[in-house]
């Protein structure tokens, strides 16, 4: 499928408008017998339009949700995907971009021949150094019969179903196995209020577009991103993946339709100018958004900033297209009146290079 992830969503939409009221007669009466399969098979068709990688639960009141499994690429997609729900079923349907928090709720799982309530799962919590995320040991008496690798694949799942993945991914650190219960540990239950209160800004969820994290490297040679000593990101990922040849963060996204790129320029001067080189950076990514990319979270936007650079001869601004030709339709006015000689990349070594003005 070479079509693009605007154009694979709106398929997918159509589709759902076509087999909804199919899929919400299951969904009430999916205690007979099939039932549950025909539901995840006939979403799975319609999933497909957008991308056979695509994992998910069905169920509940008209309530459908996505997992991630701890890939925080997709964390990146699937917003704007649940944003697009066509408004005609939005009192009817819900759809989550990932698994939710169960805001203190307690739930089992029955995994290795153990079944576990959240509840009995007792955590020590430490915020780390950096403010952000926490790390996390813990025991649970029922898994003391596991070997690590078993208590720790269990552990993970059941607090990704407790938490919602948002806080897994991006709030809780290094997690490991306690041998005994320690003082001061707190149940399971109580790990999503915890993260809100100490490492949430304002006790909010975080927002994938808006998880920044700041990198330095030393600078290389003059080729793209090769100058690069200071940046900031939300798809670390891909910063990892261009400089050590690792395309696999790339490549998930183009299987979806999407196109991870950079902009960039040289600028005039030295970097002991850097206040003017970064204020005109800025100035261009926030029209970027206003006039080409859209608003994050609005369920019209064809892309997402992904976060920007500087090096020693060039500035970054790196970007997720999620409908790469209307990208390159909407910019053509923007780089008219700008300064620069402007070169958009594709986010791997071995991409693509345009000229946009």
């Amino acid at each position: 499928m070479n079509n693009s992830f605007v154009e694979r969503t709106r398929q997918f939409w159509e589709w759902f408008g076509q087999h909804e009221e199919r899929l919400s007669a299951l969904l009430q009466d999916i205690s007979g017998a099939g039932q549950a399969d025909e539901i995840v098979e006939t979403v799975r068709q319609g999933l497909s339009l957008i991308s056979e990688d695509l994992l998910f639960n069905a169920g509940g009141d008209h309530e459908f949700t996505f997992s991630v499994f701890g890939d925080s690429t997709m964390l990146l997609l699937l917003p704007y995907i649940t944003t697009a729900l066509p408004e005609q079923y939005r009192n009817k349907w819900t759809f989550h971009p990932c698994m939710p928090p169960k805001q203190g709720q307690d739930f089992s799982i029955n995994m290795n021949g153990v079944e576990v309530s959240s509840k009995n799962v007792m955590l020590s919590v430490s915020p780390h150094e950096a403010g952000s995320f926490a790390d996390v040991r813990f025991y649970a008496k029922e898994w003391e019969g596991l070997d690590d690798e078993q208590a720790c694949g269990a552990f993970f799942t059941l607090m990704d179903n407790v938490i919602g993945e948002l806080l897994s991914v991006y709030c809780v650190g290094r997690v490991e196995r306690a041998q005994e219960h320690e003082s001061g540990m707190i149940p399971l239950t109580q790990l999503e209020d915890w993260l809100k209160a100490n490492v949430c800004d304002n006790g909010e969820l975080p927002d994938p577009a808006q998880r920044w994290s700041g990198y330095e490297a030393e600078p290389q040679n003059s080729d793209p991103r090769m100058d690069v000593f200071a940046g900031f990101s939300s798809c670390t990922p891909l910063i990892d993946g261009y400089y050590y040849n690792d395309s696999s963060a790339y490549d998930k996204f183009v299987g979806f339709g999407a196109k991870p790129v950079f902009l960039y320029y040289s600028y005039a001067g030295t970097t002991d100018d850097q206040k003017l080189v970064l204020d005109e950076r800025n100035a261009l990514i926030d029209r970027l958004e206003a006039e080409v990319l859209g608003i994050s979270g609005s369920g019209q936007e064809i892309g997402l900033q992904l976060g920007a650079a500087v090096g020693q001869h060039n500035v970054y601004i790196d970007m997720l297209l999620f409908d790469e030709q209307a990208f390159f339709e909407r910019i053509k006015p923007l780089m008219a009146d700008f300064g620069h000689i402007v070169y958009c990349k594709e986010y791997t070594p071995a991409g693509q290079e345009f000229i946009l003005s």
